[in-house]
């Protein structure tokens, strides 16, 4: 059997939307035939290219537009190498409610290797981090901290703090307190006084 038909055959057995990396066809080829394979697919139809080295799996014929969903790349992306990635700045500002557009260059941190990714119109960069911040253990908590730390001190104002109010009672008290313990002093304060009311 040919590499190209060992390649098709795992294809079809793939769920339509799943997110595929090279890594994922190790053993049916080799890795120049296995790329080579993977690009002629790509224009045939069974695969669309999101960016280098990472796939999702489309129909056939490709007439259905598979929809990609970023947070489901990063997740995958995630699980695949065994690293963290944690939204920061603009984007814990767009997913709290304080600007009105996800912005286009999205940055996460990371405890993983720095790296840039072009996926569709929108840049990713993987940030490397400290591990305090990654060691967040509530998602809304881990997001109101990132928000506040790109606003700044000085620009925090009432209707800000008013949403950010509204998110973090949304969040499991244990992880609250323990996120809200590892946050700059000054986030510290904010977010003390917002547990206590």
């Amino acid at each position: 059997m040919s590499y190209h038909k060992n390649i098709l055959n795992y294809l079809e057995s793939t769920k339509t939307g799943k997110i595929l990396f090279l890594s994922d066809f190790r053993g049916l080829g080799t890795t120049s035939a296995i790329k080579m394979s993977l690009s002629r697919i790509s224009q045939t139809g069974g695969l669309k290219r999101l960016c280098h080295g990472i796939y999702v799996k489309s129909s056939k014929n490709n007439k259905k537009e598979v929809k990609i969903d970023v947070d489901d790349v990063l997740k995958a992306i995630s699980k695949k190498h065994n690293i963290r990635l944690l939204p920061s700045g603009e984007i814990a500002l767009y997913k709290l409610n304080i600007i009105p557009e996800m912005p286009k260059r999205l940055v996460y941190i990371t405890d993983g290797e720095p790296k840039n990714l072009k996926i569709q119109d929108q840049t990713i960069i993987f940030k490397p981090s400290t591990p305090n911040k990654l060691s967040m253990r509530g998602e809304t908590s881990s997001l109101v901290i990132q928000a506040l730390e790109a606003i700044g001190k000085n620009n925090v104002n009432e209707d800000i703090l008013s949403k950010l109010n509204q998110a973090i009672t949304k969040e499991r008290k244990d992880f609250l307190l323990e996120d809200v313990a590892k946050a700059p002093a000054w986030i510290y304060d904010i977010l003390f006084k917002m547990e206590k009311n």
